[in-house]
């Protein structure tokens, strides 16, 4: 599977890993917040062998292994949450900035990639740790419709399956991208035919 088809020169590459490291740095001390203090206690309290298997996760069970996992390995290392944050903003953005280059050029998909994670409608999801489970599923429906356009059907799935399992309102999410592809392929076939 290839996730770097895109060809990057050497500004567009360091402009995104400035940006990567932008992310890391935006998160560093934004600390815990409202939902995160019940999970971190949950994971203090529950032995470690009780956390392999989703049981409070039953139905978003990818947040087991994203989440409830990492309050329990974590612990009480604040800035190890703030790192977490940042990586999983950079995993977001990444799925992002492939999702644009299926419509535009290099240049602009980073910067539709940027605005998109910076996007002032998603502030609490952004610096919230328990939060960010929508930014992963939004990340893995983008992979998911990349896989999608370039034919890998399988990666596709596999990346529909984690998204749908990683949020509650994922449906209107694969519902509206799954519309785009195939009006995207539909359109492509007209043009097609009139050649």
């Amino acid at each position: 599977m290839s996730f770097a088809t895109p060809i990057f020169d050497h500004k567009q590459r360091s402009t995104v890993v400035l940006f990567l490291i932008f992310l890391i740095y935006a998160t560093w001390g934004t600390g815990l917040a409202t939902d995160d203090f019940v999970h971190l206690n949950n994971g203090l309290t529950t032995q470690l062998s009780d956390m392999w298997l989703p049981k409070a996760y039953l139905s978003i069970p990818v947040l087991q292994y994203t989440h409830a996992l990492a309050y329990k390995l974590i612990g009480e290392h604040l800035w190890a949450y703030d790192l977490l944050k940042g990586l999983y903003l950079g995993f977001t953005f990444l799925c992002a900035l492939q999702f644009f280059t299926v419509f535009y050029s290099i240049n602009r998909a980073i910067l539709g990639a940027i605005v998109f994670i910076c996007c002032p409608l998603q502030d609490g999801a952004t610096l919230w740790l328990t939060g960010q489970y929508l930014c992963l599923s939004l990340g893995f429906f983008l992979l998911s419709y990349v896989q999608a356009h370039r034919e890998k059907f399988v990666w596709a799935l596999v990346f529909a399956t984690l998204a749908s399992f990683s949020s509650y309102g994922s449906t209107p999410l694969a519902l509206g991208l799954g519309l785009i592809l195939v009006l995207q392929r539909r359109k492509g076939a007209a043009l097609d035919r009139k050649s």
